[in-house]
């Protein structure tokens, strides 16, 4: 009874790794954060409906609230393409593990970055996103944890401008 539950356990875990890496390679997917890691290694609560990484094809947007406000004021919205998207997946005999490098152009050309994301079988997600551009509004890096969303099951707001 016991190896047939671990088989049964190994078989699950395979088909739902087979599910992440369609939704990655479909290229229509959000992160969405529940914890946000500054530069200097400060980490604070986010709303997940507020702050993400939002994937569609070639489009990117990256949002999150600049003191962590939940209150939907106060936030930074970047909006852009992807310039190149790679997709890998390293399997061990308890977890599959697929990361993601990205290289984005975002608000009009002033931001440039790159996204390195690391996604475990149950859809745990963590985007560390490094910015090529200075700015006194954008940190040189951040981390974003939390998990991973098909697009038309993800319930983000995004901000204006």
């Amino acid at each position: 009874m016991k190896y047939l539950i671990i088989f049964f356990l190994l078989i699950s875990s395979l088909g739902f790794s087979q599910e992440i890496e369609d939704l990655l390679k479909s290229r229509k997917f959000v992160i969405e954060a529940s914890k946000i890691t500054d530069d200097e290694g400060n980490a604070n609560a986010a709303s997940r409906k507020l702050c993400f990484i939002l994937i569609d094809t070639t489009r990117i947007i990256v949002q999150w609230m600049a003191n962590c406000d939940n209150n939907g004021l106060g936030g930074i919205t970047l909006d852009g393409e992807i310039e190149s998207f790679e997709l890998s997946t390293n399997k061990s005999e308890k977890e599959t593990q697929h990361l993601l490098d990205m290289a984005c152009n975002m608000d009009d050309g002033r931001v440039k970055s790159e996204i390195k994301v690391e996604i475990y079988d149950r859809s745990h997600a963590n985007a560390t996103l490094s910015n090529q551009t200075t700015s006194i509004f954008i940190p040189e890096q951040m981390k974003f944890l939390g998990r991973l969303v098909p697009l038309q099951d993800s319930n983000v707001i995004i901000g204006s401008e």
